[in-house]
């Protein structure tokens, strides 16, 4: 099984179950809470899990449970990819000038008030999650402000 998790926003993917927190008007996608997947798939069945733009949105008390429940829901050899903002690329796009100060709280806190970024970490901390799971970096890419680290479950 393959997973793509939204959060109301972002692109279904062909060949995913498309799982999104938020309620849409979309037959292709599974409304459930992200963090909590067992009501989709049980552990270890997930061949790949993608969640782009969606830890940003959670709760800081939800994060490391929630990354937690993902990877337990990976088959060994089963591959995980997150991608969010990242901090340490905002605050050098701050200082060399590159970002607008007035423009740093829509990249950093998104422009929707009812969808806040909760959370904003360096790309570092989530290679630091993966590394402490024994789980292989496979992949870490950075694109202006926007990380992507992919991980294996060993």
């Amino acid at each position: 099984m393959k997973l793509n998790l939204l959060h109301g926003e972002g692109q279904k993917m062909s060949g995913f179950q498309n799982i999104s927190s938020l309620s849409l008007e979309d037959e292709e996608i599974i409304w459930c809470d992200v963090r909590n997947l067992d009501v989709v798939v049980d552990d270890g069945e997930v061949e790949v899990l993608i969640a782009r733009n969606v830890i940003n949105y959670m709760p800081q008390e939800h994060l490391i449970s929630t990354l937690n429940h993902w990877v337990s829901k990976l088959r060994h050899g089963g591959r995980i990819v997150v991608g969010a903002i990242d901090l340490y690329e905002v605050a050098r796009g701050i200082h060399i000038r590159d970002i607008e100060l007035s423009d740093s709280n829509t990249i950093l806190y998104g422009e929707d008030e009812l969808k806040i970024k909760r959370n904003i970490f360096p790309t570092s901390s989530l290679v630091d999650f993966f590394n402490d799971q024994n789980m292989p970096v496979l992949k870490i890419r950075v694109d202006g402000y926007n990380m992507i680290v992919e991980a294996e479950r060993p």
